[in-house]
């Protein structure tokens, strides 16, 4: 089984509470009730980070579950969806996977932006939008505050994602976009001013 980056960044962070809860819940009752689950063609673990992680550090067994998908992107979907359907995501969570959403439905910039695929583009934020029941434009910020979050992860370490999504790093979503368009010196200088 082999952890994907990409896929692990998706996960929202738990806070020190729920992670100590989840590792006492481990030690008490094993990693049997819920299972790990994997992409089968790949053997990448999509669900079960934390409950994985505990699991090795405490040696004690877990099931996995494999799930068969067509490509990275299915994948990718499948993982935002299945986290956006848990109750313990906070705003700020569910504004970065909607928007993770449809960076992915969207696909990468570039080539001849021609109106029809403008159209394209927008019928995938207004189809999100259905989906979640939120304004096309809605779906467009949440895009913005993913790509912002991700860019300040990139530069600032990983470690920023999970403090920004968590509330560990108090930051509105219009200052984390601000943030993250500032130079490098100056995001580190924000980071430390907020950490």
């Amino acid at each position: 089984m082999r952890i994907d980056p990409e896929f692990k960044a998706l996960i929202p962070p738990l806070s020190s509470d729920e992670y100590a809860q989840l590792r006492n819940n481990i030690l008490e009752e094993g990693c049997i009730r819920d299972s790990l689950v994997v992409w089968a063609e790949e053997g990448i673990l999509l669900d079960g980070h934390n409950r994985y992680k505990i699991s090795q550090e405490l040696s004690i067994p877990f099931n996995v579950s494999e799930i068969s998908l067509p490509s990275r992107h299915a994948a990718l979907n499948w993982i935002i969806d299945n986290q956006l359907g848990r109750r313990n995501l906070t705003p700020d969570q569910i504004s970065y996977l909607r928007g993770k959403r449809y960076l992915v439905e969207r696909g990468p910039h570039g080539g001849d932006r021609k109106s029809t695929e403008q159209n394209v583009l927008l019928n995938t934020a207004e189809d999100l939008a259905g989906e979640y029941g939120v304004s096309h434009m809605t779906i467009k910020r949440d895009a913005e505050y993913a790509e912002a979050v991700d860019s300040l992860a990139k530069t600032l370490g990983p470690e920023v994602r999970g403090e920004i999504l968590s509330g560990d790093i108090l930051v509105t979503r219009r200052s984390a976009i601000e943030w993250s368009k500032a130079d490098e010196e100056t995001q580190e200088e924000i980071a430390d001013e907020l950490a």
